[in-house]
């Protein structure tokens, strides 16, 4: 994930711990989607968006 450099520093002043509910299977703190062709790192998103911790959830748990 690549990000310009003012939009990690706005995220950087904002958030610092966030949880992503996505649609399937999480292993390892990554994530394949099951609706979309997306891979989804939790460790990738930490360093492209400057977050402290990053959890993903499948989106079904998420609702509960």
């Amino acid at each position: 994930m690549r990000l310009s450099p003012t939009t990690s520093a706005a995220w950087e002043d904002v958030c610092k711990h966030t949880c992503f509910g996505i649609a399937g299977p999480i292993k390892n703190r990554c994530v394949k989607t099951t609706n979309l062709p997306w891979q989804v790192n939790a460790a990738d998103l930490e360093h492209g968006v400057r977050i402290t911790k990053v959890w993903l959830t499948n989106d079904l748990e998420a609702v509960v």
